[in-house]
């Protein structure tokens, strides 16, 4: 995924600094924290990317700078966010929880944009959504029951 977010930015005209310790020729965190208008996170949950951003790495961000996390919601430390100033930009699609207890705290401050986690979005998602819909709502009008039943009263 970071390599076609990288891709993108550099079809767009942005000069691209990569972090990514298996590559030899990505940049130090504390370059990239430094340099960088634009952060985007993708990367699993490791130890090493536990609250990646935290109350110490967020002092070293560029003033204005505009931080997207679709990775996971813990490479985020979101208690240090919220008591830090707010940055130029924030996105986020992915919480520590879910639900997010301080959801309305987080979206209410400024230049912050809060949206679904749609990665398994794709051309052809919404045909497949309803057609599964249609069938399972025949199912249930013919035998009571839907194709997939979550839960069971017994």
């Amino acid at each position: 995924i970071g390599e076609k977010a990288a891709a993108t930015w550099r079809a767009l005209g942005a000069d691209v600094l990569v972090h990514d310790p298996r590559l030899a020729d990505g940049v130090s965190l504390e370059a990239l924290f430094a340099q960088a208008d634009l952060i985007t996170l993708h990367c699993a949950l490791t130890p090493s990317s536990r609250h990646l951003i935290n109350a110490e790495t967020l002092r070293q961000l560029r003033p204005g700078v505009i931080l997207l996390n679709t990775a996971r919601g813990e490479c985020v430390d979101v208690d240090a966010l919220l008591a830090a100033p707010p940055l130029g930009g924030l996105g986020l699609d992915v919480f520590p929880d879910e639900p997010f207890p301080r959801l309305a705290e987080l979206a209410a401050r400024p230049n912050t944009w809060v949206l679904p986690h749609a990665a398994g979005f794709y051309q052809g998602l919404g045909r497949a959504v309803a057609e599964e819909l249609a069938a399972s709502v025949g199912a249930f009008l013919r035998t009571g029951w839907p194709h997939h039943v979550v839960t069971e009263d017994e």
